[in-house]
């Protein structure tokens, strides 16, 4: 392979003469280039090898193609801001890309430092144009060649041909030009010691090509429901009355707030019932995330604090809700053990139950994994941990993460045998902001949220009342028509399977074969990123997700598809499709038609620039 290695740029120093090796760009730039963003890159790229030249290209040119195709061009400050966040957007994808390499040769560090590092700021500190008005028609994904879908910023200018739509891009001073070593202006013999850079040449052509797909103009197939799903209509008819005329704090001692107690009480009673519990072992929370925190962290403390231990058992497929308050536990002296699963996602009893010490305080299981749809054994894994528990002559709670459960699974707690489930209200229905934390009678618990003493000095703070009201309403109906639920997206994940086993076969399925959510597709894809296919989707009016949506803030492989052991190259290509009742054949039909479509585009618009 030919050196490719960039040309220091000596550009303009407002204080005299050249600064050599820094590309011209923007005040506050600071997307790319030295300083503290290149000290994080180092060491990602300290054992950069030959593979890791195509990783780095290969990021940097999506982070090209976003950046110059997606940011604003105009000079107001809300536009020179978009184009500042879409930089820093380049560069999250640029260590997201490298986090991934599986990098082992350390002798070419230097060579794919220099390639980032010179590259990157160069290019993302350009100023995209608009393609002309008469823009030509633009060739199908299907009808361009694999190396002509990306810029080409080492040879400059492209073969050209029909229907590509051109960024001018201005020869700056002291810059390699595209015909190779010394033939443009800053190559062989330029002036490169304290002397200004030479006058800028007439702008030279960059070709970018973009695949295009006709987008579905009619509505928007939503395929995200283990992100959230929509309030049920039942739900907020029942919470309404709530927020404008019964609104007094439910903690008061008079009319009104004894009909807000009354409204709170009723939800508890609808709630428990559901749960096959009693009343009081229902508390009303803020949602999942803070009713595992509270079921995890107030278990483990009140164990310690007896005196019992501070091990912990869980598993490496659940939600961060769980295995980030586990690693904050960490921090405080707690020993946490992870119980591998296989390649379907699942947990054996038998490995959770052998997990089990003397010091063990707490077991947590989710029933239900948010990302593949696999089901584990709740019920099977309960029964062995009591069975271990009584064989060290102890009681050791067993808490489980339902959030994904309420529309398909039962949740009868003296059933499943648990001593705390967790649960949101807006997976089944209910508002945004609501959830509960089923407690059994005599666990040792110590509240996290101390104050008034409200849900019987568990969790304090003014009572939700219409959220709570919300959430009990939606929790019943999901509960209620959980055969119906499971037949619809039964029947509708079976036509998307079979649909994308036809048109995409590469598509690798992920999950258990049977035991899965019935509305929960999890799919992988070789050589593309999942976020760069969520918003190839996206532009065509389907959304989903490249995976849990608390984590899509800060992209990075899946912990659950690693644990499953798929490679990471291929854990990076994966999307999350989660289905809904109200979809129709149609709805299922235009995404196995556009789905494999999508991410070939992708796949190309990934490819290396070189």
């Amino acid at each position: 392979m030919p050196d490719l290695t960039p040309t220091p740029i000596a550009t303009p120093n407002p204080r005299g003469g050249a600064r050599p090796g820094a590309g011209a760009r923007p005040k506050n730039m600071n997307a790319l280039g030295t300083g503290a963003r290149s000290r994080r890159l180092q060491p990602i790229l300290r054992a950069a090898g030959p593979e890791g030249r195509a990783v780095i290209l290969r990021a940097i040119s999506r982070a090209l193609h976003d950046a110059l195709a997606h940011a604003p061009t105009g000079p107001t400050r809300a536009e020179a801001s978009a184009r500042t966040a879409a930089r820093h957007h380049a560069f999250r994808r640029i260590l997201n890309c490298l986090r991934a390499a599986d990098f082992t040769h350390p002798s070419e560090h230097g060579h794919a430092m220099n390639l980032a590092l010179t590259f990157a700021p160069i290019w993302l500190s350009l100023d995209a144009t608009p393609p002309p008005s008469d823009q030509p028609t633009i060739k199908p994904a299907s009808a361009i060649p694999p190396t002509s879908c990306l810029p080409s910023p080492i040879h400059g200018r492209g073969a050209g041909g029909e229907g590509v739509p051109t960024l001018p891009l201005a020869s700056r001073g002291g810059e390699r030009g595209p015909g190779g070593e010394g033939s443009g202006p800053g190559g062989e013999g330029s002036d490169a010691e304290g002397s200004p850079a030479t006058p800028a040449t007439p702008a030279r052509q960059m070709e970018i090509r973009y695949p295009v797909q006709v987008p579905n103009t009619t509505h928007t197939i939503y395929l995200d429901s283990a992100a959230s799903t929509p309030v049920r209509a039942e739900a907020l008819a029942a919470m309404l009355p709530y927020f404008s005329e019964q609104y007094a704090n439910p903690s008061g001692h008079y009319a009104a707030a004894r009909r807000a107690a009354d409204a709170l009480a009723t939800a508890r009673d609808q709630v428990a019932a559901v749960l096959n519990c009693l009343p009081e072992e229902v508390v009303f929370t803020s949602g999942g995330t803070e009713s595992i925190n509270a079921a995890v962290k107030g278990v483990a403390i009140a164990q310690r604090e007896a005196g019992v231990g501070a091990h912990i058992v869980t598993t490496a497929i659940e939600h961060h809700a769980v295995l980030h308050t586990m690693q904050y536990l960490e921090r405080f002296g707690y020993e946490v053990e992870l119980v591998p699963v296989d390649e379907y996602g699942r947990v054996s009893p038998e490995d959770i139950a052998a997990a089990v010490r003397e010091d063990t305080v707490l077991v947590s299981v989710m029933y239900a994994n948010n990302e593949v749809g696999t089901i584990q054994p709740i019920a099977a894994i309960a029964r062995a941990v009591r069975a271990r528990a009584e064989a060290l002559g102890r009681r050791i709670p067993f808490h489980t993460d339902a959030v994904q459960a309420p529309n398909s699974l039962p949740l009868d707690v003296e059933a499943l045998g648990v001593d705390l489930l967790s649960l949101s209200g807006h997976k089944f229905g209910g508002p945004k902001g609501t959830g509960v934390l089923y407690i059994r009678r005599g666990t040792a618990f110590l509240e996290q949220m101390s104050g008034g003493g409200q849900e019987r000095q568990r969790r304090s703070g003014t009572e939700d009342v219409p959220g709570a009201v919300g959430m009990a309403t939606a929790l019943q109906l999901a509960q209620s028509e959980r055969e119906a639920f499971h037949a619809r997206t039964t029947e509708l994940r079976a036509r998307l399977l079979d649909g994308l086993r036809a048109a995409c076969p590469e598509a690798v399925i992920n999950g258990h074969p049977t035991e899965n959510l019935p509305h929960a597709v999890h799919l992988c894809f070789d050589g593309i990123e999942g976020e760069a296919a969520v918003e190839a989707l996206d532009a065509l009016g389907i959304e989903c997700s490249a995976g849990a949506a608390c984590t899509s803030a800060t992209w990075e492989p899946s912990h659950v598809l690693l644990a499953m052991g798929i490679p990471l190259e291929r854990a990076i290509g994966s999307l999350r499709l989660t289905l809904w009742p109200t979809l129709t054949e149609a709805d299922i039909d235009y995404v196995v038609a556009t789905l494999p479509g999508a991410v070939q585009q992708v796949r190309l618009a990934s490819l290396p620039a070189i």
